[in-house]
């Protein structure tokens, strides 16, 4: 499939807006839906998650988080969805983890991490579960910490640290590596990219984007990993296997969670091919 086919079909139309608006949440695809958790109100972080069905274009509740969490990702492990670290929206950073179960509609703790962080990077990866970068209890810098979080062993290990001080980045897997994109060390964007190999348990700097950018989205998309700009100005670079970023212009809109609109380009990239 042709990426500009894809962003710029007029089959695509606005989705139905979620129930609670919502800024600062957790996003991930479970078995064919899109699930939207946690997040501020902007009077309070939010315990509630919403489950969005493509084919019906509906949005329903889930059972909702124990603990109340905002800046923080969440990822899809052996079938189950895992929410780690975040803020709570007083003066806390957070430790705490948590797992929902579909197949009963129930959240269970997990092991705490080893440090308090928000604004980490979670993704999944040979059936281990991977929390990167992040900001510290005080947020006012970058970390360079990652933990792995075995789920036989119920236990986290730490492995090899990044290059680079970030949080706000945008993380995913791609052949078997793990990559974490952009961010900032501190309030600076920045367009550094670095791709983990778990085999001899290293980081290693990649091509840069073209634009510095913290707080992005990522998708992989027909074998590239597509980086989409959700803040203000809404341009795009498309990675691809040659190790070269390509950049797409401002051909993109945005998901407006201040107003519970998610507009069509989220759609496109997560249920495209259902």
């Amino acid at each position: 499939m042709e990426i500009d086919s894809l962003l710029i079909s007029p089959s695509f139309s606005p989705m139905s807006p979620m129930q609670y608006a919502r800024s600062g949440l957790g996003t991930a695809e479970m078995n064919g839906k899109l699930i939207a958790a946690g997040g501020y109100n902007r009077e309070e972080c939010l315990r509630t998650v919403e489950c969005y069905d493509p084919h019906t274009d509906n949005w329903s509740f889930i059972a909702p988080m124990r603990t109340p969490r905002a800046r923080f990702q969440m990822a899809v492990l052996m079938g189950q969805l895992y929410v780690v670290g975040g803020s709570n929206g007083h003066s806390d950073d957070l430790s705490c983890g948590e797992m929902y179960d579909p197949n009963v509609d129930d959240w269970i703790p997990v092991p705490e991490l080893r440090t308090n962080r928000c604004n980490a990077g979670v993704c999944a990866l040979n059936g281990k579960l991977y929390i990167v970068g992040g900001s510290d209890p005080y947020g006012q810098k970058g970390l360079k910490n990652c933990d792995v979080f075995d789920p036989v062993t119920k236990s986290w290990t730490s492995c090899a640290p990044l290059n680079i001080r970030r949080h706000q980045s945008a993380v995913c897997e791609l052949g078997g590596y793990l990559y974490i994109i952009g961010g900032a060390e501190s309030w600076n964007c920045l367009n550094t990219v670095e791709r983990y190999n778990p085999e001899n348990n290293t980081w290693t700097l990649i091509a840069p984007m073209n634009v510095a950018r913290r707080g992005a989205g990522v998708a992989v998309l027909d074998g590239n990993t597509k980086i989409l700009e959700i803040t203000s100005h809404f341009i795009s670079d498309m990675f691809n296997a040659s190790n070269m970023w390509k950049y797409l212009g401002s051909k993109f809109s945005c998901i407006g969670m201040e107003d519970k609109q998610v507009v069509w380009w989220l759609k496109s990239i997560f249920f495209k091919k259902l």
